[in-house]
């Protein structure tokens, strides 16, 4: 017989308070990770936040000239869409403004922001646009040049008489 009948129950209750302790323990040092981690997310957040202005600064400094050039872009294209021959050709420069204009804006909106997103979106348009800007160029350079050597050969062939080069 027991002399002190509570006793029996004391393991029983040991077993929840250490539960209760290694839950409480755990909790405590998961909240301490937990914490220690989102503050080093934040720090990361910050610094990708501030890298990212730091990188846009040289096209965020010229969004008002990139805003401009967009502009006479696309008020050059609705001209010569005011020609006959125009129609045709007016949509590339309407386009090639307009995504001035969404460089300008994503640059702007990235440099306020730190958003790394809508600076590779940026990029991305100014290199849209370089890109079929340098393939028109060399569309222009190759019709020119063809151009030139129709140009000087047909003068020639005109003119062989005045040399003294007919053969008629």
């Amino acid at each position: 017989m027991l002399i002190y009948p509570e006793i029996k129950f004391l393991p029983f209750f040991a077993g929840y308070i250490i539960f209760f302790y290694n839950f409480i323990g755990t909790y405590f040092i998961y909240s301490l990770i937990k914490t220690s981690t989102m503050e080093n997310e934040n720090q990361n957040q910050n610094i990708e936040s501030n890298v990212i202005k730091e990188v846009s600064l040289p096209l965020f400094s010229s969004k008002g000239w990139i805003k401009l050039i967009g502009i006479l872009m696309i008020i050059y294209g609705v001209f010569a869409a005011l020609t006959l021959v125009g129609i045709l050709v007016a949509w590339l420069p309407i386009w090639l403004g307009v995504l001035l204009m969404k460089v300008a804006s994503a640059m702007e909106q990235a440099r306020v922001t730190g958003n790394k997103e809508l600076l590779i979106k940026a990029q991305n348009n100014l290199s849209t646009y370089f890109t079929i800007y340098g393939v028109l160029a060399l569309i222009g350079i190759i019709l020119a040049v063809v151009f030139i050597i129709v140009g000087l050969s047909t003068g020639l062939f005109m003119h062989m008489e005045d040399f003294g080069m007919n053969y008629y």
